[in-house]
């Protein structure tokens, strides 16, 4: 049943360097050849994109906006690449001759990131800045983006099942994370995990009931199955069904990818800008501690291609 079901969950990637030579020239053609058409894009009432960006030895942003246009093609929401660097660089100087909106954040202010500690700091203070940017958005809601991941192929159609939700039955939700590392989601509804295995312990019986020894052996597999992907596969399974991302509590970890209701971040950015950070409570401990109401998707819609920090040097 598994083989039959496809694999919506992203899985987390780290790329060698030869995959991730050809993934990042592959979306910067793609890029490049979709900017040439189609230069400007209109405001949107549903949703505006910002993409926290720092000097990397790859084009990742090309790779970022590659994914995007898979996903959206000519209605790209708007995108502001927000820059946290304290100099220009040349990936970004490229982005704005395109015409793309860029905003430097920390445009000639130096700062200091030799002690692990201070660069924890600066990144939860970027991150808050960014967003920042958005507070006076026309758009309902906001997907900060981190600049190292790319997006599911039906991004846009799980956004939109997700924007749905925040509109009715999740409308006290200020934020949805769409990224959690795989191997450390618990399970997200006891119902659909304890449904799943329901239908296949009976499809097992009914297959094997006559040969005992063969029935314990499928059990066995289908036990190690899902406590080894105790969340992937009954989350395919019902996207599989429904089309519909699934809201689940939301675990501390991982920001790479996060959907806010940009009526919320004001709010959010006033209160958590002044948290102190450091080691084991950086951003997305300050946001999951703080009193906003946050949720996460149970199956990834981007991958976080390096798992990497660029200010942690290489550190997850």
């Amino acid at each position: 049943m598994r083989a039959w079901t496809p694999h919506i969950s992203l899985e987390d990637h780290r790329l060698n360097s030869v995959q991730q030579e050809e993934f990042l020239n592959v979306s910067k053609l793609k890029h490049q050849s979709l900017q040439a058409k189609f230069p400007i894009r209109s405001p949107s009432r549903d949703l505006a994109i910002t993409i926290v960006t720092a000097n990397r030895a790859q084009p990742y942003i090309h790779a970022v906006l590659g994914s995007l246009f898979d996903a959206y093609g000519v209605d790209l929401p708007p995108v502001t690449l927000c820059s946290v660097e304290s100099h220009s660089y040349g990936e970004i100087e490229q982005l704005r001759r395109e015409r793309w909106s860029v905003v430097e954040i920390n445009k000639d202010y130096p700062f200091n990131t030799s002690v692990l500690s201070l660069r924890i700091a600066k990144e939860t203070g970027d991150y808050w800045k960014c967003l920042n940017l958005t507070r006076n958005s026309e758009a309902r809601y906001t997907l900060l983006l981190e600049d190292d991941i790319f997006v599911h192929e039906r991004f846009r159609g799980m956004v939109e099942s997700l924007t749905y939700q925040m509109d009715t039955t999740s409308s006290h939700v200020d934020y949805a994370k769409l990224y959690h590392i795989n191997r450390l989601r618990h399970i997200s509804s006891m119902p659909q995990i304890i449904g799943v295995c329901l239908l296949l312990s009976s499809l097992l019986h009914w297959l094997l009931a006559p040969r005992p020894v063969l029935t314990l052996i499928g059990y066995l597999v289908l036990l190690i199955h899902l406590n080894n992907q105790g969340n992937l596969f009954p989350a395919d399974f019902r996207y599989s069904l429904t089309d519909s991302v699934y809201l689940t509590m939301s675990e501390s970890c991982c920001t790479p990818a996060v959907f806010f209701r940009t009526a919320s971040i004001p709010a959010i950015v006033d209160a958590l800008i002044q948290e102190k950070s450091f080691a084991g409570h950086a951003k997305d401990h300050i946001l999951d501690e703080s009193r906003f109401v946050g949720r996460e998707t149970d199956f990834n819609l981007v991958s976080h291609i390096g798992l990497i920090s660029s200010l942690r040097r290489n550190q997850p």
